[in-house]
């Protein structure tokens, strides 16, 4: 049985969206929630979303717990296509 979600981002990308970050496997609500926060923290500061995202990871293991540290809770987000900084 095929999943449907594994298909969502490719979904985004027929549609039109120029990027997407999103997860390889599923994931827990509250890291990708911490992980999410601090992604878009670094956005709005004019960061690439590329770079956004690898502050938000190197941000999220410095402030976890150890046990959160393994890359099962952080590593599977990745971006697609166009990675500049937002234009407000």
């Amino acid at each position: 049985m095929v999943k449907t979600a594994l298909f969502l981002p490719q979904t985004f990308a027929y549609a039109g969206a120029k990027s997407i970050v999103t997860s390889l496997w599923s994931v827990q609500d509250e890291q990708t929630k911490n992980l999410m926060l601090r992604f878009y923290r670094h956005l709005k500061k004019g960061l690439p979303k590329d770079e956004a995202l690898r502050q938000a990871k190197l941000g999220y293991l410095a402030k976890c717990a150890p046990e959160r540290a393994h890359p099962y809770y952080w590593a599977g987000f990745v971006g697609i296509g166009d990675m500049r900084a937002l234009e407000f």
